[in-house]
């Protein structure tokens, strides 16, 4: 059941590298200069505004999900929790995107998150592991999105806290989120991913045509 489970939340992160490695190539391999990268958009998307969470949330009506034998989350409003896991994802209070792992959130807050999904769902106590590897997907995807489409088109550094500031990002956070982005150790980390996925992309494709 996990196991099905860890497969799909590492599937989630190989997306994600491989959105990564794409936008490298987008924005700092196709000889843009900074100018280029800020030119005004004919169709400008707004940003995420606030979160709405589902309505019957904190109503006293819980939602009817459950947990399958093979660790999914399943029932009648599945869709809907999956919609509220992602607004708790983004709760960047709870869960701050300066954090650089998932892991160094605190007990404190995951206990009080889980406490309300309790309130709110009929999941039992066994699916607590299986919605927080969830929510840790919904986080990671949330937070390198806000990277793809907030950091990487520009170069100017107030640019960059200007639109994050435009996407919902706490004031308080939007400085040492860039300083972590900034940073030679996250650089070095994005290059070496880079040449990771590429060395894992030409095997694959060696055994391919070696069949």
């Amino acid at each position: 059941m996990l196991k099905m489970k860890r497969r799909y939340i590492f599937q989630v992160n190989v997306d994600l590298f491989s959105m990564q490695i794409v936008d490298h190539f987008i924005y700092r391999s196709d000889g843009r200069d900074e100018s280029e990268s800020q030119l005004p958009n004919n169709n400008p998307k707004t940003g995420r505004g606030r979160s709405k969470q589902t309505p019957l949330w904190d109503s006293g009506v819980k939602l009817q999900v459950h947990l399958t034998s093979d660790g999914r989350i399943d029932g009648p409003d599945r869709a809907k929790f999956k919609t509220q896991l992602g607004v708790l994802a983004r709760n960047s209070i709870k869960f701050p995107l300066t954090c650089k792992s998932f892991k160094k959130i605190g007990d404190g807050t995951k206990d009080d998150i889980w406490r309300n999904i309790k309130e709110n769902t009929t999941l039992p106590d066994e699916a607590k592991s299986i919605v927080f590897e969830d929510i840790n997907a919904k986080w990671k995807q949330g937070k390198y999105r806000l990277k793809r489409k907030n950091y990487l088109p520009y170069e100017d550094d107030n640019k960059r806290m200007e639109e994050l500031e435009k996407d919902c990002v706490p004031p308080d956070q939007v400085k040492s989120i860039i300083d972590q982005w900034n940073s030679p150790k996250t650089q070095v980390i994005v290059i070496m991913k880079k040449y990771c996925f590429f060395f894992f992309l030409t095997c694959k494709i060696i055994r391919k045509f070696n069949r």
